[in-house]
């Protein structure tokens, strides 16, 4: 590039920040994709039969 005096004299970001900094931008996507999931559909509009649909013995803790 033409604003590098010395090319290849960058230095590279090491792993573990690599790491950290993919780590926090993940768990922010994910945190605002659940946001805006959970604000779309709050739960108290689940219907509950939806919820009952899913119930069996294991679930509900009988054994």
């Amino acid at each position: 590039m033409m604003w590098q005096k010395y090319p290849g004299s960058r230095q590279s970001i090491p792993l573990g920040i690599k790491v950290l900094f993919g780590g926090v931008f993940g768990a922010g996507g994910f945190a605002l994709v659940y946001y805006l999931i959970q604000s779309k559909y709050p739960a108290s509009h689940v219907q509950p039969d939806l919820l009952l649909a899913c119930s069996c013995s294991s679930i509900r803790g009988n054994t």
